[in-house]
């Protein structure tokens, strides 16, 4: 292990103050400063009862697959713009107690005073953070990097792949989102809070949406709602398997979400969906839409603006079938085919490459552009479709056949 003193610099304060101090027998806190990359094992001690034990000054890498352990107890500050990152394999371990929680916070109370911790081609089962609180980063300032937990900074490539557990740690007080996990990058969150985040507490790639479970509290930010980012073509498509579970905030879609694979929603989860978001389900690609609710918990599509047409709605070709019971639409009414032009309604079945088999039932629509559900050629479709869903406020016909 590499001696602890050719990494830290040791610092005093003024000499006088010291010399008295001492003379009077009180404690004098100690503070060591952290400011070139780790390399090689490392274990940082709470060695001051007062104030912070650790000084992060610059952005310093946790490298060469080197490990940082961190015990219970110990307080680091950072400066302002520093930060800590993990990469080339390089890990950092973090586990406090309740009693005695590990703190990464900024030198001031300030909102986005350091930047945050980053893990960036750290793919080592050593990467956890129990018993932790993370407080007043802000990220990288970048569309991919913006928040105060980074795991994995690109939202495309497998490139930087990294993994992270989180358990009983709190995020708080970043300038922007509390956590941001990219494509390819994997997390394991446990009974952790994140809150009081000038943005969203998480942002998420679509391949990454169904890690979340309802053990974590993400309420109390200013976006109150965890972000499913598919702006990008590469990050909008959801390529695997996926159940989205139902957690104790909305869910947030921002762009168009190309669905490739086994799509399953949970009843009682709720979206709030973006300008011009909407969702197209792909049977040419092996897509489906799984999403039942129950008499006790619908399952809620509505725009972040209650205009007609805000958000375009859902859509389905190539064979593909969706499943929609117990759902409530509202605000959407703009959804065709790509590149057709087609009757358009808040949901839609077309039968381009194969008829799609789609069920509707026990759903309510509300407040549409267009027709309320647009049905094409032979697609194949539930019977009381007209009869057993209610439609109110909706411009066009309430279930349209082409």
């Amino acid at each position: 292990m590499k001696n602890l003193k050719q990494i830290l610099q040791y610092t005093t304060g003024l000499s006088l103050a010291l010399l008295l101090l001492a003379s009077c027998k009180k404690e004098v806190p100690t503070k060591y400063i952290l400011s070139e990359n780790i390399t090689e094992n490392l274990t940082l001690t709470n060695h001051s009862k007062k104030g912070a034990d650790y000084q992060v000054e610059g952005c310093i890498s946790v490298t060469n697959g080197a490990v940082l352990t961190i015990e219970p107890g110990v307080t680091i500050q950072f400066a302002q713009g520093s930060c800590l990152k993990m990469t080339d394999f390089g890990a950092l371990n973090a586990v406090g107690t309740a009693s005695d929680p590990i703190y990464f916070t900024g030198l001031q109370a300030t909102n986005g005073f350091w930047k945050g911790l980053f893990f960036d081609g750290s793919n080592n089962t050593n990467n956890l953070l129990e018993y932790c609180v993370v407080e007043y980063a802000s990220g990288e300032n970048n569309s991919y990097q913006n928040a105060a937990v980074v795991i994995g900074l690109n939202p495309v490539f497998s490139n930087g792949a990294s993994r992270l557990t989180l358990r009983h740690t709190t995020i708080r007080n970043s300038s922007n989102h509390g956590l941001y996990v990219a494509k390819n990058s994997f997390l394991n969150i446990e009974n952790c809070t994140i809150t009081e985040n000038d943005k969203s507490p998480v942002l998420l790639t679509l391949q990454n949406m169904g890690v979340l479970n309802n053990t974590n509290d993400f309420s109390g930010n200013t976006q109150n709602y965890v972000l499913l980012d598919a702006t990008t073509i590469q990050a909008s498509y959801v390529e695997n398997d996926v159940t989205l579970p139902k957690i104790n905030v909305p869910y947030a879609i921002k762009g168009e979400v190309d669905v490739q694979a086994a799509w399953t929603i949970e009843a009682g989860v709720e979206f709030i969906m973006m300008s011009n978001a909407g969702i197209y389900v792909s049977g040419f690609d092996g897509g489906s839409l799984y999403a039942v609710g129950n008499i006790i918990e619908h399952i809620t599509f509505k725009g972040l603006q209650a205009t007609k047409g805000f958000w375009t709605g859902i859509a389905t070709e190539y064979g593909a079938p969706y499943t929609l019971h117990y759902c409530d639409f509202s605000d959407a009414g703009n959804r065709g085919l790509p590149g057709l032009t087609v009757p358009k309604g808040t949901l839609h079945a077309g039968s381009m490459g194969g008829a799609p088999t789609i069920s509707v039932k026990n759903c309510n629509f509300s407040n549409g552009l267009n027709h309320g559900i647009s049905i094409g050629g032979s697609s194949n479709y539930n019977a009381d479709i007209q009869t057993i869903n209610t439609f109110t406020n909706i411009d066009g016909d309430n279930v349209h056949f082409y």
